[in-house]
């Protein structure tokens, strides 16, 4: 149909993103211009958009525990690349490793080296092994790169997506479902 273009042919200006270049030691992710906490479900990945808008080195990749997160949680955290002519993580091109989560209101991040190219990637969330009393994290509620489902006649937003039975390493993406909120994941510039 005339006027109608998959997301993956739109450039980064269609979703707000600016090219501005990075600023080495800052934190970089998706938009989201309101933040609140998610309890998250153990063993599921989320995933969330991400657009490099330039060739970028990254050495640390963090999230953030919430207000309410009580007990401890192991946490794996990734990026993968994204299919072109669906718009869908599909394999992996980080898998960065895990942290320990222990404190709530508190920045936990991985040590990272990884150069991206220019593109769409999804930074990716997964709360591994025993479930910890109240997984709560920082999340996203809105998002000027959320994703709208054509074929969902709520016209929900979605912001991302989600796959259950995550264990272990990441690996190629299974089935997924829609996600409205997701734990945020960041990148920092090296």
């Amino acid at each position: 149909m005339a006027g109608i273009r998959r997301v993956s042919d739109l450039g980064a200006s269609a979703f707000g993103v600016q090219e501005h270049g990075y600023t080495s030691g800052q934190y970089y992710g998706p938009h989201y211009p309101g933040t609140s906490n998610l309890t998250v479900s153990n063993e599921r990945a989320y995933f969330q958009p991400f657009y490099n808008d330039k060739n970028q080195t990254f050495d640390r990749i963090a999230i953030r525990s919430g207000t309410s997160f009580s007990g401890t949680a192991i946490v794996r955290l990734g990026i993968y690349n994204n299919d072109v002519n669906t718009f869908l993580p599909s394999t992996v091109n980080l898998d960065a490793g895990t942290v320990s989560v222990t404190v709530a209101s508190t920045t936990y991040a991985i040590t990272i080296s990884h150069t991206l190219a220019r593109g769409w990637y999804w930074l990716a969330f997964c709360q591994q092994g025993t479930a910890p009393t109240t997984g709560n994290y920082s999340s996203g509620t809105s998002s000027v790169a959320s994703l709208q489902q054509l074929n969902d006649p709520n016209f929900n937003i979605q912001l991302g997506w989600s796959q259950a039975g995550v264990t272990g390493a990441f690996s190629s993406v299974g089935s997924l479902s829609i996600n409205g909120q997701l734990p945020r994941v960041l990148l920092r510039t090296q």
